[in-house]
C-alpha cells in the first residue's frame, strides 16, 4: 500500500495495480486491494492463482537462482507473468513486514508474551509435549503454530531473531550446490552467528534496544542480501 501510494505521486498517466489470491480464499486480501485501488484511482487487476506444482517447481528455482522454500514466490511468479501482458516493470511491497514488525520473530522481543513469562522448565515441557502431539497430527496448523511458539520461547531474543532470518544456511547451500556454484547464487546470506554479532554490536550512534538493533540487521543485511535480490531476479525472469 505504501509503495503504491508513493509511486502514484510520480505517475501522471495510467496507473495499474495488481493483486492475487488463491482459490481457497484464505487469506484473501482482495477487498483491501480494491479499496486501495479506488483511493488511488488506479486500473486494478485481480488474479486467482491455481498453481501447477510441476511448472512452479521447474521454473521458480531457476528464476530465483536457487531452491527456496518460500511459498510467496509462487504467487509472485504467476502475478508477474499476469502483469507482463500490461507492463514491462512492476513495483512490489517486499520489506513491509521487516520494517513494520510483521513477522513472528519480532514477538521474541515482547517480554510480556505469555509463554516467555512461564518458568523455563515448563516451557521445555510444553515444547516437548506439543512436538510429540504434532508428530501424531502433522497436519494440525494450530499445533504447528503453538510448537513453534514454545520452541522460540526458550531462545534468547538475539538467537530467536537471528535463526528466523536465515532461510538457508551457507553450509546447506554449499552441500547442495558445491561451494563454487553456491557463490554464484544470489550472494551471501549471513550465517546466524554473523547476525547475532551484528545485532549485538555496540557502537556510537547505533540503536540501543535489542529490537532496534534487530530491525537494523534486517534492513542492512537481510533485505539487500536476500529479499530484494531474490525478488528482483524472480521479477526479471517472469516479466521477460
Amino acid at each position: 500500500s505504501i509503495v503504491a501510494a508513493l509511486a502514484r505521486r510520480h505517475v501522471t498517466g495510467d496507473f495499474h495495480t495488481f493483486t492475487a489470491a488463491l482459490p481457497s480464499k484464505v487469506p484473501d486480501e482482495r477487498d483491501d486491494a480494491r479499496k486501495l485501488a479506488e483511493h488511488l484511482g488506479s486500473t486494478h487487476h485481480e488474479l486467482v492463482i491455481d498453481p501447477d506444482p510441476a511448472e512452479a517447481l521447474g521454473l521458480i528455482p531457476w528464476e530465483m537462482g536457487e531452491i527456496v522454500g518460500n511459498p510467496t514466490a509462487i504467487a509472485y511468479h504467476y502475478l508477474y507473468r499476469f502483469a507482463r501482458g500490461t507492463l514491462k516493470a512492476v513495483l512490489g511491497g517486499d520489506a513491509g513486514d521487516e520494517i513494520f514488525l510483521g513477522y513472528p520473530r519480532h514477538l521474541c522481543h515482547l517480554k510480556d508474551s505469555a509463554l516467555r513469562k512461564l518458568p523455563f522448565p515448563l516451557r521445555q515441557i510444553l515444547a516437548a509435549t506439543s512436538g510429540g502431539l504434532l508428530r501424531l497430527a502433522p497436519d494440525s496448523m494450530a499445533l504447528r503454530r503453538f510448537n513453534g511458539q514454545a520452541l522460540r520461547s526458550m531462545a534468547d531474543d538475539v538467537s530467536c531473531h537471528a535463526e528466523w532470518m536465515v532461510h538457508m544456511r551457507p553450509e546447506a547451500r554449499a552441500a547442495m550446490f558445491g561451494r563454487h556454484v553456491a557463490s554464484l547464487f544470489g550472494g551471501a546470506v549471513p550465517h546466524a552467528e554473523d547476525l547475532k554479532r551484528a545485532i549485538m554490536l555496540d557502537q556510537p550512534g547505533m540503536p540501543y534496544s535489542i529490537l532496534d538493533k534487530s530491525l537494523r540487521a534486517d534492513v542492512e543485511m537481510l533485505l539487500p542480501n536476500w529479499t530484494f535480490a531474490k525478488s528482483d531476479r524472480l521479477g526479471w525472469h517472469a516479466l521477460r
